[in-house]
């Protein structure tokens, strides 16, 4: 993962398309902080998660864990939080509501207070000066697929 990401990073800013690409690098749990018998197990309460690209400033980190990796004791964040955060960074309302088939409204993100406010707070380049485009980027044999303009 380490080549590929780098890979990707690195081809995006050398043709000028990373200030408008999000390119993410998601789970939703890590490793126990100790092994479990001959390996490590699933870890919800701690994980990490890249962002690159947006506008975004480099090298910054958000959040921080104890000195094992066991538990987040600094600017933890819910899932919901970093949906938000990804649907403010490409230009989606986070507090946008859905209508479902029986009119009622749906949140796009229930309670996701979101780290906009850290994020924005990361952006290098003020949104109304952001192109945002999703790629979705299968590396598969050197190769990457998909893309698709917001704006």
């Amino acid at each position: 993962l380490d080549l590929a990401f780098s890979s990707l990073i690195r081809d995006l800013e050398e043709r000028g398309l990373l200030d408008e690409t999000l390119v993410l690098v998601m789970n939703e749990m890590g490793r126990t902080p100790r092994l479990q018998g001959d390996g490590r197990g699933h870890w919800g309460r701690a994980y990490t998660n890249f962002f690159a690209g947006a506008g975004m400033k480099r090298g910054t980190v958000i959040g921080k864990t104890d000195s094992i990796g066991a538990e987040v004791v600094d600017r933890p964040l819910t899932a919901k939080d970093i949906l938000a955060t990804i649907y403010h960074l490409i230009g989606i309302d986070p507090d946008t509501a859905l209508v479902d088939r029986l009119n009622r409204p749906v949140p796009l993100v229930h309670d996701g207070r979101m780290g906009v406010k850290a994020a924005l707070s990361l952006l290098e380049l003020p949104p109304d000066e952001r192109k945002i485009a999703i790629k979705a980027a299968v590396v598969q044999e050197g190769r990457s697929s998909g893309e698709t303009k917001l704006r």
